[in-house]
């Protein structure tokens, strides 16, 4: 089915994110998050291939609520919860977000802030020697 259609690219990718996805911070932490039915789901399993493939770290896991009225399909998700991950997903999609523009920016900011204040500690060896070399 997928051979048909056209390759996954960043802008395809900002795309589903705008309509289908979550930009935001859990727990002091950066996270993206994708759904799809899980009827159509193989289009994450497309979308892991094409960012693992960029050395983009995420995982898929079904939905865990109740199928009823409201919720008729069950779905599945797909997470971006590395910080580095997350940085480089949303550097790659940010020239093509619109409605989810804005929550990009704001996590961008977030971990450009917990970056420079990684590398300014004096303590914290691993988190420092993490943080070098990217973002710049």
């Amino acid at each position: 089915m997928w051979d048909e259609c056209k390759p996954i690219t960043w802008a395809y990718l900002a795309g589903f994110t705008d309509g289908e996805g979550y930009i935001g911070i859990v727990n002091n932490s950066p996270r993206i998050t994708l759904y799809q039915n899980a009827d159509a789901s193989w289009v994450l399993c497309e979308i892991e291939d094409f960012l693992r493939e960029h050395e983009i770290h995420c995982s898929i896991y079904p939905v865990s609520r109740k199928i009823d009225r409201r919720h008729p399909n069950p779905g599945m998700y797909l997470h971006v919860r590395r910080v580095r991950s997350v940085y480089e997903y949303l550097r790659s999609t940010q020239p093509y977000l619109i409605v989810k523009l804005e929550a990009a920016r704001t996590v961008l900011k977030f971990i450009e802030r917990k970056r420079k204040a990684a590398l300014a500690a004096t303590d914290g060896r691993a988190k420092k020697a993490y943080y070098q070399g990217w973002g710049e």
